[in-house]
């Protein structure tokens, strides 16, 4: 046939477009028909009208014109689906233009109409209960085609049709939702299921307060009926709309029910069991005017490929596998399927039943992250451990970034947000001795709980977030670069999180191809790089502790070398196990050799620890010379010296490869390194090896609660004990799974659980919630698997707690268990805008949005400003643009309007109170006298580290500071509290003498000193670094007139009088900044930071190339357009990472209207809507 035409047996045989546009996903997913799909587009081109219309046949022979916006839907549909099997780019372009003429045809049509009169012919064809509304169905089809055409423009980079179809498509979902929603019936037009999947379907129609009513009207209707009534049209985005929203399991049951109305009935009746698909449900033989072989029914076809396997090929860019498991394991455990693409072959053969079963091998569990400074290659060494799994192809393995799964990552090359994925994963036999702790017996199979985490500092936050959920980190660092700032940065978070380390050094090609160092050369490098780390190591590591030797060695094989962009790597044990029998030497000691000062004469045969003459550096003839001979033959392509090589290692290229092994050059030694030095088992062997079990990690990983047992024995038997550690948002927007570690018991669907806030205080109430777990899930890159239960030593997800938690908590079954740990912040958030929305009536869903976004990011920060004005606040410009898409794109899904960046300051003080500082409480019975001092240098950082805290013992964080610091131990051990928030760099002392009822008063002074701190009395920005010492307290006898109503305004006032007469200062925040650049452009990069008030403290030369290394201090105001101003000045040629580093004051008075602090001041107070200029002292300082 020339034409996809309805049926094959009857005389109508018409080309009707709907029928096409729901069956061609699955027809290109089980046959090549791209050119036979190519020649029925051309006709339909061929048979649009100049007006834009199209028919509801093609060619047009019956039906009607205009086509029903359902079958006129082919048009679009088609062209995408093409475009996604194909990747061809060529076909969008073709017949972009046509498909905009319909949808301009339509358009037209609607402004006469209206969505509520929206024209059909069809409706919802072969519905068992037909929707009571038509038109509802043809907008569903008109607004699946805008929206699939602003994927058209935004591919094809029209910018001006993306802008305009966005904002008619606004347009639309507002109406939509407007005259279609029907609150009585709990979802769309009568609340039946077809509507109301069709309103669900569409992208941001179903407002987020009200999705899940409806979802859940739609869900318990399908569960009530156990059948889905609807038509062609609404059954096609069932399926998938139900594994989206995690209602995989119903999908299934749907799928595999035999009663009327159902696929099944078809396939099983008590009359004719099909072979085919029907025109219609209840299609039997005694009703002949029926078809029994039709394909419009077939759109479950493509679910198939999609959603049971999960085969996304995302036009051949990005192929991802993602196989979805039933939470019912007697429903689907077990997805098997083959699919044949211009890629490749792809094979999938999965079942959750393997990775379960390891669940539950403690010693066999590896949970690791993957950490390393930005574009030093973690996520294409992810991509290799996926592949080595089978997840991914291995066409893709160097540019697939599975764990990239934002577009935004793909787009810009980096990670944004950590990702996990398990992997299952046998270790031969030889290195199962290599294993020096405990391991389950007769077991080779290692479960690995892997988290590829950002390298930016803007996202270092997620690393936390990573560690600290797993036991062992692998370091990569890029052998051209070297050590970075970043490096540093998370290796120390590893290291005080107690995370053992083991170190990758990457992109080995580079080194080779580019710089083209000599053997010797690059083992300098790699020397220093280990030496480096080590250093680092010495500095934060515990080498005597319970952790063990944590210096990395290559001689104990926590080193591997070698290229993850080409797929290959090594340690010295690959090596090592290859020259064991040559020199008769067992394979650890032969390690030692190949490394550091050993020297081997070929000529003596003998081994030496001195460089003599006829005597060579053991790694580089036993290591570099092989690797060194194999890149030069094959990139000088001499094929005779290759061919040989190749013989020697006894490596076999395949029929298909035959091309690169006549013409050599870089594709040729990709596949001959992959396959000799197989970088994924190198890796994955490595992990399996030497990072720690859950069962030997949780020993040294002790934690503050009577569940510590269970924890430090890694006891599935103990009571529960999860901490999660982020919310990963999930594709129902408004909701997130809650990922995190289970580090005792066992955590189970449905199981009853206490949800502990990061907030909760053991004996309270406040922030606990004693509720059901919904579901448990595995995260396997974007996607989910589900399953029954995890127990204790893995990393999982779960379902129905994130409502009850913002960002962190803790799960127990324990009742008296205390939080689990509190996560560190590495960054402080100091770059904030100011948001609103452009249209005043979309306040509710930006302040919705704004919640969304706080849960979804860690570091980020949502508050409201007395004046209104809504702050959010990130670590940098980077973080916060992609804060503020997110926040428009996905979670309030308005436009908004964004203010310039504004930085956030600190106020302190610079030397004692001048006087005794008096403030009356409003009644004039109560006077506190108070004195404010600076904190010494040193200890305002200690209490952010967490040195010194309020939780602490008082006696010994009292010795900790007249120790370390001077203080008066008896004044240490009378301090009330830290602020802001309880935890800040503030201090309030009780300095008094003698007074009686003191603590009658203690907590009004704690909430004014709480709320002073909060907002300082220079421009209400938070107060650091500043002792305030009440000195004496007058109060009346009777106790009404000494209330909390009387203290507050007390304390606040004196403590903003006691900062007035101390000489206050602003705070500024200042980045530390690593630059690298070429050595020709050093002077440009001195130019830029003068001008930016900056200033550089180290300048670093990478040995053996042009490289150069500048280290500077920068004001974070003065950082935006920072790295603009760098590339512009140097043509490009610049790399450049800013971490807020230190709090700095600006020593400038701020009375003095002339400098430079009292306009920032004034700026400020202006932007706060506070009254012009610094209050004056008298404004808070009373007179006796």
């Amino acid at each position: 046939m020339s034409l996809p035409t309805d049926c094959p047996q009857r005389n109508e045989r018409r080309g009707w477009m709907g029928d096409a546009a729901l069956s061609i996903d699955e027809t290109l997913y089980n046959f090549n028909y791209v050119n036979f799909y190519l020649n029925f587009l051309t006709m339909i081109a061929d048979n649009q009208g100049f007006d834009g219309a199209v028919s509801d046949t093609v060619p047009f022979t019956v039906g009607l014109v205009p086509a029903d916006p359902n079958w006129g839907t082919a048009y679009a549909t088609i062209t995408w689906y093409l475009y996604e099997h194909t990747g061809d780019i060529t076909i969008i372009k073709k017949y972009y233009t046509g498909i905009q003429a319909w949808i301009d045809y339509l358009t037209g049509q609607y402004q006469k109409t209206g969505l509520a009169n929206m024209f059909y012919h069809f409706g919802d064809w072969a519905a068992a209960q037909p929707t009571k509304n038509g038109s509802l169905v043809s907008s569903y089809a008109y607004m699946h085609d805008v929206y699939t055409f602003i994927n058209m423009s935004e591919i094809l980079n029209h910018t001006d049709n993306v802008q305009r179809y966005r904002q008619l498509y606004q347009q639309l979902a507002d109406e939509f939702h407007r005259v279609f929603y029907n609150a009585t019936a709990t979802g769309y037009t009568d609340g039946c299921q077809a509507a109301n999947t069709l309103a669900l379907a569409l992208s941001n129609v179903v407002p987020v307060s009200i999705r899940a009513t409806v979802l859940n009207a739609l869900v318990t209707s399908l569960n009530t009926t156990g059948h889905f009534y609807g038509g062609i049209v609404s059954v096609a985005p069932l399926y998938p709309l139900l594994s989206r929203e995690g209602y995989h399991d119903l999908a299934l049951k749907l799928a595999l029910s035999t009663s009327y109305p159902s696929y099944g009935y078809m396939f099983h009746n008590e009359i004719q069991n099909a072979t085919t698909t029907w025109e219609q449900w209840n299609t039997l033989p005694t009703q002949a005017q029926s078809s029994l072989n039709h394909h419009m029914f077939n759109s479950i076809g493509a679910w198939f490929y999609r959603y049971l396997v999960g085969i996304e090929l995302n036009a051949l860019k990005t192929i991802t596998v993602h196989p979805r498991m039933s939470y019912d394991f007697d429903l689907l455990n077990h997805t098997e399927a083959e699919l044949m693409t211009i890629k490749g072959t792809i094979r999938i053969n999965f079942t959750v039943d393997e990775i379960r079963s390891l669940m539950s091998k403690r010693k066999n569990i590896r949970n690791m992250s993957v950490i390393a400074s930005v574009s030093h290659g973690k996520s294409t060494l992810t991509d290799l451990l996926v592949c080595n799994a089978g997840i991914i192809l291995p066409q893709k393995a160097d540019e697939m970034r599975f764990t990239n799964t934002r577009k935004d990552e793909q787009e810009q090359a980096i990670t944004i947000k950590s990702i996990a994925t398990s992997l299952y994963y046998e270790l031969p036999a030889k290195d199962l001795e290599s294993i020096k702790q405990e391991r389950e017996l007769n077991l080779s199979h290692f479960l690995i709980n892997f988290i590829d985490s950002p390298g930016h500092v803007d996202f270092s936050l997620e690393v936390t977030a990573a560690l600290c959920v797993t036991d062992g980190a692998l370091i990569v660092v890029d052998c051209v670069s070297g050590v970075r700032l970043q490096t540093e940065t998370v290796l120390r978070q590893a290291l005080t999180g107690r995370i053992k380390p083991i170190l990758f050094i990457n992109k080995m090609d580079r080194a080779l191809l580019e710089l083209q160092l000599q053997q010797e050369d690059l083992f300098q490098t790699f020397q220093r790089i280990i030496e480096n780390v080590n250093a680092i190591i010495a500095t934060y590591g515990d080498d005597n502790g319970s952790m063990g030797d944590l210096q990395i060695d290559p001689t104990k094989g926590t080193v591997g070398f070698g290229s993850t962009l080409h797929g290959w790597a090594f340690t010295l044990k690959e090596f090592a196990d290859m020259y064991a029998s040559k020199f008769h030497i067992e394979t650890d000691k032969l390690m030692k050799r190949l490394w550091g000062n050993n020297f081997f004469s070929s000529t003596e045969n003998k081994w030496s620890t001195t460089d003599g003459e006829g005597y060579i550096r053991g790694f580089c003839q036993f290591v570099l010379d092989p690797i060194f001979k194999v890149f030069k033959a094959i990139m000088n392509c001499r094929k005779d010296e290759y061919t040989e090589l190749l013989e020697k290692l006894n490596i076999k290229l395949q029929e298909k490869d035959r091309n690169e092994l006549e013409q050599g050059g870089k594709s040729l030694l990709k596949l001959v390194m992959k396959q000799w030095l197989p970088a994924g088992d190198v890796l994955l062997t490595m992990i399996a090896i030497h990072l720690p079990s859950p069962v030997v990690a949780q020993k040294y990983r002790p934690r503050d609660d009577e569940a510590f047992l269970g924890i430090k024995e890694c006891d599935p038997n103990g009571p529960l004990m999860m901490y999660i550690s982020k919310m990963v948002p999930t594709l129902t927007r408004g909701r997130f799974y809650a990922f995190g570690r289970v580090f005792s018991g066992v955590v189970k669907s449905n199981q009853p659980v206490r949800i502990m806030g990061s907030n909760y205080v053991p004996g309270k109430k406040e922030d606990l919630y004693v509720k059901n777990i919904q579901r448990t899930i595995l995260m396997m890159g974007h996607d989910i698997v589900p399953i029954e239960d995890v127990p204790c030593g893995n990393i999982c997800g779960l379902v129905g707690v994130d409502q009850y938690l913002i960002k962190t908590g803790t799960i127990t079954t324990f009742e008296n268990a205390y939080n689990l740990q509190a996560m560190k912040f590495t960054i402080t958030p100091v770059v904030c805008v100011t948001v609103e929305p452009k249209n005043p009536g979309d306040l509710p869903k930006l302040v919705e949005g704004l919640k969304h976004l706080a849960k979804s990011d860690l570091m980020v920060q949502c508050t409201v400003e007395e004046s209104g004005e809504y702050i959010v606040a990130g670590a940098g410009e980077l973080h916060l643009e992609l804060c503020l898409k997110d926040l428009e794109t996905d979670h309030a899904c308005i436009p908004i309007k964004v203010s310039n960046p504004i930085v956030s300051y600190r106020e302190t003080v610079s030397e004692e109170s001048e006087i005794m500082c008096l403030a009356k409480s409003p009644n004039k019975h109560n006077r506190i006298y108070l004195k404010a001092r600076p904190m010494p240098n040193g200890l305002p950082e200690d209490i952010d580290k967490g040195e010194v805290t309020s939780y602490q013992e008082n006696k010994a964080r009292a010795r900790y500071l007249n120790e370390k610091y001077d203080y008066d131990i008896n004044e240490a051990r009378k301090i009330w509290c830290f602020g802001p928030e309880r935890t800040g760099s503030n201090l309030l002392i009780d300095c008094t003498k003698g007074i009686q009822y003191l603590n009658e008063i203690k907590d009004g002074c704690i909430i004014g000193f709480q709320w002073a701190t909060k907002m300082g009395v220079l421009a209400e920005e938070n107060i650091r670094g500043v002792r305030f010492d009440i000195h004496d307290i007058i109060f009346y006898n009777d106790a009404i007139h000494r209330a909390n109503g009387q203290i507050i305004p007390a304390t606040r006032r004196v403590i903003y009088a006691s900062m007035l007469t101390a000489k206050p200062r602003l705070v500024e925040p200042i980045y530390l900044c690593e630059i690298q650049c070429l050595e020709v452009d050093i002077v440009s990069i001195y130019d830029v930071l003068n001008r930016r008030r900056g200033y550089v403290f180290e300048e670093n030369h990478v040995a053996r190339t042009s490289m150069c290394i500048v280290k500077a201090y920068l004001p974070v105001n003065e950082s935006f357009g920072f790295t603009a101003d760098l590339c512009s000045n140097t043509g490009d040629q610049v790399f450049s990472q800013c971490v807020f580093d230190q709090w700095q004051i600006i020593n400038q008075d701020p009375f003095d209207d002339s400098t430079k602090v009292r306009q920032t001041i004034n700026d400020i107070r202006k932007r706060k809507g506070l009254k012009e200029g610094i209050p004056p002292l008298d404004d808070y300082c009373d007179k006796l």
